[in-house]
């Protein structure tokens, strides 16, 4: 009897979540993230769901991608991030930022330039650039006003530029390698190819446009 009970216990249970979730389905977009789903309710109404379907968090305006175990978020029109366990790590006090978290840092705006906070909310690169864009293997795309027009270059993570900045245009993509050995560099509206150990160019002043294959070759 105590078996049996329970049983139909659990199976109340079961159709119970199974409810809730469906009736979120029908009405919401959903995505499970292990022991909880992020809820899109409507275009500007994300909130995070637990196992059992209970709200757990906070609405939001709009929720990043998860990367590297964190959430880019927007509350009452400023951004933030948060945690995979839902914890706050940067209060949503920023006008401006990168869609993800990237190598440890998130690239965002104050005082009308552009740097990069750590997961503690400590500055990690000063606020200095007019624009930037999130660290990718060890490199960051970063630019700067020069002669009254922005220009572009690479910085690594300790803000040394490893490409001045001084470029039109910065081309590198996502490819199987694990390190960037070269990038394509652009001036006067042609691309050469710049070696990051060797700071030498080749190919220079060849192309008007650099497309890349599947695996990161310019073709």
């Amino acid at each position: 009897m105590i078996l049996q009970n329970l049983e139909r216990y659990m199976k109340k249970k079961i159709c119970f979540v199974l409810s809730i979730f469906m009736t979120l389905a029908v009405n919401a977009q959903v995505e499970s993230t292990g022991d909880t789903t992020l809820v899109k309710e409507s275009p500007k109404k994300f909130y995070f769901a637990g196992k059992d379907g209970a709200k757990c968090s906070p609405d939001y305006e709009w929720v990043g991608t998860r990367n590297e175990g964190y959430y880019v978020v927007k509350q009452k029109g400023k951004l933030g991030v948060i945690d995979s366990l839902l914890n706050t790590v940067i209060p949503c006090s920023y006008d401006e930022g990168g869609k993800i978290v990237s190598e440890g840092l998130w690239n965002t705006m104050k005082d009308d330039f552009w740097g990069y906070l750590d997961m503690n909310g400590d500055e990690a690169i000063p606020f200095d650039y007019e624009f930037n864009r999130p660290f990718y293997k060890g490199y960051a795309y970063v630019g700067e006003l020069v002669g009254g027009k922005v220009c572009f270059g690479l910085i690594d993570h300790t803000n040394t530029l490893i490409v001045p900045v001084k470029w039109a245009n910065i081309l590198y993509t996502d490819d199987v390698s694990t390190d960037i050995n070269s990038v394509w560099v652009a001036k006067d509206s042609l691309y050469s190819r710049l070696d990051l150990k060797t700071n030498e160019h080749s190919y220079t002043s060849m192309f008007g446009t650099v497309v890349f294959d599947g695996k990161g070759n310019s073709i």
